[in-house]
C-alpha cells in the first residue's frame, strides 16, 4: 500500500486543474503555479512514490515558465529592459498598442522566490519581448507599464 501524499503551501490554481487545485499529468508530474504579486511561474515536481518525496523541477538559479494576465497598454511610457539579468539596462519606449510577449522568467534561487523585496533580491526576471525588442526587467514600475497589475495572493 503506497502512503497518503498530501500538499500544503503556496498551490496555486492552474486554469485546467479544476476544483482540485492541482493537477496530475503523464509522468508523475505536478505542475503549480507560484505567485510572485504580478505574474505566475509555473514549476514541476516529480512523484517519486517509492519514497513518498516530490522532487522539484529545479533548485537554484532557474528558468521557468510564466503564466502572464495584462492590461493592453494605452499610454506612452518606458521601462528599463537589461541585456541579461542583473546586466546592463537600456530604455525602451512601450507605445499603444505595442505588441509584447512574455516569454520566461529567472530566478536566482527557485526555493526562495521573493515578491516584496525592495532591492529586488529573490524576486524574479521577466523575460519579455516588446516589439522586435528583447530583454529582461524586474521592477514593478517597469511591469505596470507594461500592463501587468499587482495579483492578489489567493488564500
Amino acid at each position: 500500500m503506497t502512503p497518503e501524499l498530501e500538499f500544503y503551501g503556496m498551490m496555486e490554481h492552474i486554469p485546467d486543474a479544476g476544483r482540485d487545485r492541482r493537477q496530475l499529468v503523464p509522468g508523475d508530474l505536478v505542475r503549480y503555479q507560484f505567485w510572485t504579486g504580478y505574474f505566475y511561474v509555473l514549476r514541476s515536481a516529480r512523484l517519486d512514490f517509492s519514497r513518498n518525496r516530490l522532487i522539484v523541477d529545479c533548485r537554484g538559479q532557474c528558468v521557468l515558465p510564466v503564466m502572464c494576465s495584462a492590461t493592453p497598454v494605452v499610454a506612452e511610457a518606458s521601462v528599463a529592459l537589461f541585456d541579461r539579468p542583473f546586466g546592463m539596462p537600456r530604455k525602451v519606449s512601450v507605445t499603444g498598442p505595442a505588441k509584447i510577449v512574455f516569454l520566461e522568467a529567472q530566478v536566482e534561487d527557485a526555493d526562495n522566490i521573493g515578491q516584496t523585496s525592495a532591492a529586488g533580491t529573490g524576486r524574479p526576471w521577466l523575460h519579455v519581448r516588446i516589439e522586435r525588442d528583447d530583454g529582461w526587467i524586474q521592477s514593478p514600475a517597469d511591469l505596470e507599464k507594461l500592463g501587468l497589475r499587482r495579483i492578489a495572493l489567493a488564500r
